[in-house]
């Protein structure tokens, strides 16, 4: 069995289970084993036992890595043999399978709601919006340059787009002063 099992966005791919005795039985066995780690059930499909018949030492059963495409980063599997009915467990039995995400992290485009603002407090939208739901949090760290400077506007970032959400707006606003004066914020982003 691999330990790492490629996700495939387009296809299923799978890892072979197996559990192997030491000696045959003249009784079948079956292993019962508990599934944790940060994979849920809609990353993969695997059944919860291991049945070996009466005369042979091992039997398996096939784990199929079910695709999407949400970049979610590599996820686990962790199979830990809770019971051995008609044989016994020879230590701890723990593996680990990692399912390898293949999926590319979304881009990010901004956009502003109003390019003009005025000083009274009016308002606009600065809006991330990804190119595809991603699986997980995305951060959208700004910065900002043009003639307006600091105290002529209130920007209060990062933009954070939630997990299978793909828009996330925040509010630009005009800041009041006493000076004569037009001026431009230009946005740039970092993810």
């Amino acid at each position: 069995t691999p330990t790492t099992v490629f996700e495939d966005s387009t296809a299923s791919t799978t890892a072979t289970v197996t559990a192997t005795l030491n000696t045959a039985s003249g009784l079948g066995v079956t292993v019962n084993f508990a599934k944790s780690g940060n994979a849920i059930a809609a990353d993969y499909s695997l059944g919860d036992l291991i049945v070996i018949a009466a005369g042979q030492t091992a039997n398996s059963i096939t784990m199929t890595v079910i695709g999407d495409l949400l970049n979610e980063g590599n996820e686990t599997v962790t199979l830990d043999i809770t019971t051995v009915v008609n044989g016994a467990e020879l230590g701890t039995q723990t593996k680990t399978v990692t399912i390898t995400d293949d999926d590319a992290q979304p881009t990010v485009t901004l956009s502003v709601g109003s390019s003009s603002v005025g000083e009274t407090g009016e308002t606009t939208t600065v809006t991330a919006t990804l190119s595809a739901p991603s699986g997980l949090p995305v951060t959208v760290n700004l910065a900002t340059s043009g003639t307006a400077g600091g105290s002529d506007f209130t920007l209060v970032g990062p933009i954070t787009v939630a997990a299978g959400a793909t828009t996330t707006s925040i509010v630009l606003t005009g800041s009041g002063d006493a000076l004569d004066e037009d001026g431009t914020a230009t946005g740039n982003n970092t993810a």
